[in-house]
């Protein structure tokens, strides 16, 4: 399944839906749980399932769940007006619109205190941050993976995301307190 694909079903609020459909017709090439491989069907699926368990859009799942409750009022799926534009060199990239379908996989922008203050909303919630810390992947796999983040051997979290011509990284190191 590639991104035309998932592009072709619209718009529509039963899109992410059709694209969770398509993921779980289309199957993985490894049985779940024989060894990690990032793939962004998965996201796709957990999209449509966080809109079917809270009765509304993936949107406004999000929304009420997370962007609200955290304070993240620019933080959303729309390029924001006062955006830096993204740069392949020296050539300025234009604004880069992802399908409604996509935005569970990608597509979301923020700005840098929202990416901290989410940041700190994680740490602040022990029991959410231990149960995306805890490895869904074999120890012997290429890598140690949670729930959308890549746990490294002490414990930290690692998440990273990128637009043509803009990135973002976000790392949670554990720390102890005596």
């Amino acid at each position: 399944m590639d991104a035309a694909t998932v592009k072709a079903l619209g718009e529509g609020d039963d899109a992410h839906l059709e694209a969770a459909r398509l993921v779980v017709r289309a199957g993985n090439e490894r049985a779940p749980g024989a060894r990690w491989s990032y793939y962004n069907g998965n996201y796709l699926l957990a999209g449509a399932i966080l809109a079917a368990l809270t009765g509304t859009t993936y949107e406004n799942a999000l929304l009420e769940s997370t962007f609200t409750p955290w304070n993240l009022g620019l933080t959303g799926f729309t390029t924001p007006p006062s955006a830096v534009p993204g740069w392949d060199g020296t050539t300025e990239l234009a604004s880069l619109a992802y399908p409604r379908t996509r935005r569970p996989s990608d597509g979301l922008w923020s700005s840098v205190p929202e990416l901290l203050a989410a940041g700190e909303g994680l740490l602040a919630d022990r029991a959410l941050l231990e149960e995306i810390r805890r490895p869904r992947t074999r120890a012997d796999g290429p890598m140690t993976y949670g729930l959308g983040w890549a746990v490294g051997p002490s414990g930290q979290l690692y998440l990273n995301g990128r637009l043509p011509g803009y990135r973002a990284a976000m790392v949670l190191i554990r720390t102890r307190r005596t």
